[in-house]
């Protein structure tokens, strides 16, 4: 057993302590490097405490350890200090502290997995060059592969597996079944290869006027193997992504190849199918002795030929074609590979070239290329090397096979789970359970239908009276109409049709806690002495959650909220919250050492104590943490929610005051109108003069009031950038942030660019944005709420089966969409209503779906459905 310290570039395949990488101890040779056996030093053979001295350190060390076989060890990296049981006496004097010291998790560990697996070649390998050339007129882009160590002292002749970074797919059916023997060998007519012609002698243009390259499906490159180097020790060919063999005493044999056969009882053969994950030929073989590693000075150049219709592989040797042929699946991934046991430094390179009646391999790699018949060697395109054992983390619990509820639920609160694992499992879980619910509510979310209620009545634009606006977007009351969540029983067995038209049922409320409570332990322990800061992330939020996230974000700007009567409840309960999740005990500078028991002690001495002992400090936002992108433009879709929801508030009080101000407008009219029918002394046509503003449709009385009333929506002022005061408010907040980014570091994301700019713009553009969104809005009686509630969640049935391929089932269910729609009243009783909806253009676009039949089976892209953004 060997345990010490080692380089973060240590490698997986090299015995510990025998490179300049790793410093360890021995337990059966040598006992060295300051190493402690059970609280006691140990010597070494010169007497000396110290082992290692004078080693660079600028890149750090990480612990390693490696068994032998049947050996058991655990090992204490020290996240919790009072786990050592010898630090007290042999450590904390000399002043180390522990390795997981002010982590928040156990430190994931690495182990050697022997699996061979291609890698990109470094630039900095020992052994083995990639030299890029690029193309000219006259010849094509390349990736020369050389040995850059051979016939030296530390020259490796081991064998070199290389592949290209990325596949080839074939096509899901084949246009024609092409037949190949047992042995790989194509009976019928091949691929006909003809003459190579130089680039330069036909222009492409040229040539783009007499050939359709949309209609060729068969691609080509070659491999040149350089002069020197022996053809008997050089394979050509390609290989699946399950590929990881690796041997220094390669052949054709020591393939796996599997063949599947399907026939019927009567012992007739219908389809036989010939698996492998490696299909290649010798170049030793078809050469038939005519170059050697001694005799030939002329370079060989195989070629390989795909039919991505029809699955044949088929190869050249110096422009004639050779009989090895195989046959591939539909759908079937390869990578061109060339293995090679090397004879000299120039191995061989990759010529990405093409032929007349073909298409080069950089059109069938890249779907952008496809049309383009030039030859291209893009920057992302490398060469691999297989690599035989690499580091593969290993996993800190194990999930189950079956994922359910149960195992989503586990998923969010594992902190062990790698970063793109998890990604993959949270998008299942939107996808299974709330991705329906999300389309509903951003089918709607330009949309607003208020029901005018005393609810509604009460809502005011600031919570204080004044000119400030106190509450946080999102906290307060709201009575906008939007589509409710519905969810089904998590049963998939049933016999009504009902069951499957809505998601499985979640609990929402044990989500959102798990949520709630990710994103405070995100901004809790993610300060710069936190060595492994958690990931974080939002769920369906209520109004004091969304209180409380808003305080993790800035406590500054949205510290203030609960002044206004109506939301104290609210606002109290997410205060407590925060209070409780984000309190931070320090020790006072009083507090004796002697008053602790022994555990506490040690990780008061180890450097586990707050570094402020002189009072509560403020708690950092997570607007003020440095994010990487990934996190930034999640920020920005929170932030634009944050918008959405200011934007619905102010919509809510506009109306909530147009009722106010309508009811007193016509309070005033009434009062006007008696005085005038108890004047006796008025002629007929002074009576009809005075009249005419109530006989007046109440479009005309509006804008006759409109010379003594107004109304101005209020929009918070955007301070400059070159402002450096605190932001008070949300837009001030975002506006500064999103400078912040801009000037902190080159970003690379051009999606958080947008969402950037598309921030700003919605802060310059609040009065732009209010007066787009008032012409998306409509106010509606109470009583018919819960009808218009049952016409919305219709309408958004209708609009989610505009976008997919419409088939009998699909008819059906918007069938009884329409149904539902022409049986409610509102769609009566509410024309203008239908109007802000859109309800005429979506029946317009069912109808075209419809009657269009197969040729417009698939709905146009949602860019030409304004009402459906």
């Amino acid at each position: 057993m060997r345990v010490g310290w080692a380089r973060p570039d240590c490698k997986p395949d090299v015995e510990l302590g025998t490179d300049a990488l790793a410093f360890v101890f021995d337990g059966y040779r040598d006992k060295s490097m300051i190493f402690t056996l059970n609280g006691e030093i140990l010597i070494t053979n010169k007497g000396s405490e110290l082992c290692f001295a004078d080693f660079e350190t600028e890149d750090g060390f990480i612990p390693v350890c490696s068994l032998g076989l049947a050996q058991v060890g655990r090992i204490n990296l020290g996240k919790d200090a009072s786990s050592f049981r010898y630090y007290t006496m042999c450590g904390l004097q000399e002043g180390f502290e522990p390795f997981a010291v002010n982590m928040n998790r156990q430190v994931t560990m690495w182990f050697s997995k022997r699996l061979p697996t291609f890698v990109n070649v470094p630039k900095d390998h020992s052994h083995v060059t990639i030299t890029r050339i690029d193309g000219t007129v006259d010849s094509p882009p390349c990736l020369k592969v050389t040995h850059k160590t051979f016939g030296t002292q530390n020259s490796n002749t081991d064998m070199v597996f290389c592949r290209l970074s990325m596949p080839v797919e074939f096509h899901a059916v084949f246009k024609a079944s092409a037949v190949a023997d047992m042995n790989g060998v194509h009976e019928e007519e091949s691929l006909k290869v003809k003459h190579r012609y130089p680039l330069r002698a036909v222009k492409h243009s040229d040539e783009a006027r007499r050939v359709d390259y949309s209609s060729i499906t068969t691609y080509y490159h070659s491999v040149r193997v350089f002069a020197g180097q022996d053809p008997a020790g050089v394979w050509v060919g390609w290989v699946t992504p399950d590929y990881h063999y690796f041997s220094n005493n390669y052949n054709l044999s020591k393939n796996r190849t599997v063949t599947v056969t399907l026939g019927d009882e009567r012992g007739r053969v219908h389809e036989t199918v010939r698996r492998s994950n490696c299909y290649m030929v010798w170049a030793g073989e078809v050469t038939g002795g005519s170059h050697s590693s001694s005799g030939s000075n002329v370079d060989l150049e195989v070629g390989c030929l795909i039919d991505m219709a029809t699955g044949l592989l088929a190869f050249t040797v110096n422009g004639k074609e050779i009989a090895t042929s195989y046959q591939v699946e539909p759908n079937t991934k390869l990578f061109p590979a060339v293995f090679v046991r090397p004879t000299s430094p120039n191995l061989f390179q990759f010529e990405l070239t093409k032929i007349k009646n073909t298409m080069p391999l950089s059109s069938a790699i890249f779907k952008s290329e496809h049309r383009n018949p030039v030859p291209q060697c893009p920057p992302r395109l490398d060469v691999q090397m297989i690599s035989a054992v690499l580091w593969s983390r290993m996993p800190n619990s194990f999930l189950r096979v079956e994922t359910g509820r149960s195992q989503l639920l586990y998923i969010i609160d594992n902190q062990y789970l790698a970063g793109v694992l998890r990604e993959g499992f949270y998008s299942v879980l939107i996808s299974i359970h709330l991705e329906t619910a999300k389309e509903a509510r951003l089918t709607m979310n330009n949309e607003f239908i208020i029901p005018v209620t005393a609810e509604t009545r009460s809502i005011r634009l600031f919570s204080d009276g004044g000119r400030r606006q106190h509450l946080p977007p999102g906290v307060g009351l709201s009575t906008s109409l939007k589509p409710r969540l519905n969810f089904a029983p998590p049963c998939f067995v049933g016999g009504k049709r009902e069951q499957h038209l809505y998601s499985p049922q979640i609990p929402l409320d044990t989500l959102k806690e798990k949520a709630i409570g990710m994103l405070t332990e995100a901004v809790q322990g993610g300060g710069h002495h936190i060595r492994d800061p958690h990931p974080a992330d939002h769920g369906r939020l209520g109004s004091a959650d969304v209180h409380k996230i808003l305080l993790l974000i800035d406590p500054g700007v949205f510290g203030e909220a609960g002044a206004e009567r109506d939301a104290a409840p609210a606002a109290a309960a997410a205060a407590e919250g925060v209070a409780a999740a984000t309190a931070v005990a320090a020790p006072a500078e009083a507090t004796e050492k002697e008053g602790l028991n022994g555990a506490e002690e040690k990780s008061v001495e180890a450097g586990e104590e707050e570094a402020a002992k002189d009072g509560r400090q403020p708690m950092k936002g997570l607007l003020e943490k440095r994010l990487p992108e990934p996190v930034k433009r999640q920020i920005c879709e929170l932030l634009h929610y944050f918008c959405d929801c200011e934007l619905k508030h102010r919509i809510e009080a506009i109306a909530s005051f147009s009722d106010n101000f309508v009811s007193k407008l016509q309070f005033n009219q009434k009062f006007r109108y008696n005085e005038l029918m108890l004047a006796l002394n008025m002629s007929a046509a002074v009576t009809a003069k005075k009249t005419k503003e109530f006989r007046s449709p109440p479009q005309e009385q509006v804008r006759t009031s409109e010379g003594s009333t107004a109304f101005i929506p209020f929009v918070p002022f955007v301070r400059s950038a070159g402002d450096v005061q605190a932001p008070s408010n949300l837009k001030e907040l975002i506006s500064q942030t999103m400078v912040c980014w801009a000037q902190e570091c080159q970003i690379q994301d051009p999606e958080l660019v947008r969402k950037m700019f598309s921030l700003l713009r919605r802060q310059y553009d609040s009065i732009g944005e209010l007066l787009c969104a008032m012409r998306k809005s409509y106010t509606i009686s109470g009583v018919s709420v819960q009808d218009t509630i049952n016409l919305l969640a219709s309408l958004g049935q209708i609009r989610s089966l505009l976008s997919v391929r419409m088939g009998k089932e699909e008819e059906k269910l918007m069938i009884d969409g329409l149904g539902d729609i022409m049986n409610n009243k509102v769609f009566y009783q509410h024309p203008n209503l239908m109007r802000v909806l859109g309800m005429h253009e979506t029946v317009m676009q069912v109808m075209v779906n419809v009657l269009g039949g197969d040729k417009s089976q698939v709905a146009p892209p949602p860019g030409s459905l304004p009402h459906t953004l």
